[in-house]
């Protein structure tokens, strides 16, 4: 080989060498992109659940809360005070539940998704969202209607003021009390309401991507 073809040959082998190093620094730096967003989002989806999860708990005092009241709803006033006292509050609490969409959003405008290139993963993410959205939007449709069976009763001649206890024997005694702490009891399972399935499903994926070494990226980028 030629003095000149030589030359030529190690100017060729020095720009793909150099096309390699670019493309892997810009690897890395996808990689962590990647790592930094779906992070986020695993940490927002955590707390939407954990958000969901006291939503359930809720769910569950309160029908127990009007099952007792129920039962003992012709002597209350011979029941602990501090008893109907805790019953009475959780059967006019409020448990307000807005979705955190913030990771997801920035996930979205971002070429992140691209990057990634595991349509399972994204679409577990997307119904993961999808889900907390329909929780969200269920539990606060199902706490108006709560409310406007009690709403009538909260004025100045109240005999049950909001999260309150006052006069609840009083209260439940009649038609309209009746009602109103029966339709509390007549719900659906919170189970059903509060299904984080597809919220975890989305956690669990999460944490297997992060788990690869190193993680995917669809495309090398040599420039």
């Amino acid at each position: 080989m030629s003095k000149f073809g030589l030359k030529c040959l190690v100017k060729f082998l020095a720009v793909i060498i150099s096309f390699l190093i670019h493309g892997m620094a810009d690897r890395a730096a996808d990689r962590k992109d990647i790592r930094y967003a779906l992070e986020m989002v695993r940490t927002e989806l955590v707390t939407n659940a954990e958000h969901i999860t006291q939503i359930h708990d809720y769910l569950v005092q309160e029908r127990k809360s009007a099952e007792y009241l129920l039962e003992h709803r012709t002597r209350l006033d011979k029941c602990p005070a501090d008893s109907v006292t805790f019953h009475s509050s959780m059967i006019r609490a409020d448990m307000p539940f807005t979705m955190s969409s913030n990771a997801s959003d920035l996930l979205k405008a971002s070429s992140v998704p691209q990057m990634i290139g595991d349509d399972k993963l994204l679409m577990q993410i997307i119904r993961a969202y999808d889900t907390c959205t329909w929780i969200a939007s269920n539990h606060n449709r199902r706490t108006e209607a709560r409310n406007t069976r009690f709403d009538p009763f909260i004025n100045e001649r109240s005999t049950l003021s909001p999260g309150g206890t006052a006069d609840i024997p009083k209260f439940i005694r009649t038609g309209a009390g009746l009602y109103a702490v029966s339709w509390i009891t007549n719900q659906p399972d919170p189970s059903i309401i509060a299904d984080v399935t597809d919220i975890q499903d989305a956690i669990d994926g999460i944490d297997r991507f992060l788990a690869c070494k190193p993680l995917p990226v669809r495309k090398l980028r040599l420039l």
